[in-house]
């Protein structure tokens, strides 16, 4: 009877521990094993995930991105309001602009003279720069480099760059006799720059620097004055 009860002991023992363990066996689980391979695997992708963190972009200086001028607004292409070139401004008179200005200057590789225009108060409103005249034989070099040499200083300000480039044909400048071909606009002035034929076989570059309120005024004025008379007996009509 002792024999068979520690039998039946061992058996309630058993079947408690099997019970306990099918209880647990959803709480428990087991790790795959790792091979070599794996664990190179994962230790690449710890360290690849490091080096995305730490990397520091390289900024060059030819990476860096400068705003185009020609992009620009307007309100910012817009200097003093009386600026005409260097010192000189609209309204000075003769006196005062020989003074302050340089009758020939060399701008960049090339020179240019300089003459004016007033009005009948004596006010300074139109500067021109000329370049000294080339022969039709040196139009595609020489005068294309006088050319190319002033529109670019001006257009390093005030953008429009791409008018800086090839001349018109040298036919097309005859029968115009002056090109305006580079224009900048601002309040208060106007820049042109092209090509003027000055004689049967001489070209100049020509920069026109003016006021165009005061221009219009003095050509107004000008043509009263040539026409007074004229003007006056139109009144009988």
């Amino acid at each position: 009877m002792i024999a068979n009860g520690r039998v039946l002991w061992y058996i309630l023992i058993l079947l408690v521990l099997g019970f306990m363990l099918a209880c647990n066996s959803d709480k428990v689980s087991v790790l795959p094993v790792q091979t070599d391979q794996d664990r190179r695997t994962n230790i690449d992708s710890l360290n690849a995930g490091l080096l995305v963190d730490l990397v520091i972009p390289d900024i060059s200086r030819d990476s860096v991105s400068i705003e185009n001028p020609d992009s620009l607004p307007e309100e910012d292409l817009n200097d003093d309001a009386d600026n005409a070139y260097d010192r000189l401004k609209f309204g000075m008179t003769l006196q005062e602009v020989n003074d302050l200005n340089e009758a020939k200057q060399k701008l960049v590789n090339h020179c240019y003279r300089f003459s004016y225009s007033f009005n009948d108060k004596g006010e300074l409103y139109a500067i021109y720069l000329r370049s000294d005249a080339e022969k039709a034989i040196y139009y595609e070099t020489r005068l294309q480099s006088k050319y190319s040499n002033l529109c670019r200083i001006i257009s390093e300000k005030y953008g429009n760059k791409d008018n800086c480039g090839t001349l018109p044909s040298i036919f097309e400048v005859m029968n115009n006799k002056t090109m305006f071909l580079a224009k900048w606009r601002l309040e208060n002035k106007l820049i042109q720059v092209g090509i003027t034929q000055v004689e049967l076989n001489g070209y100049k570059v020509l920069c026109k620097i003016s006021n165009p309120v005061m221009e219009q005024e003095a050509k107004r004025q000008n043509y009263l004055k040539k026409n007074k008379k004229r003007i006056d007996a139109s009144e009988k009509f």
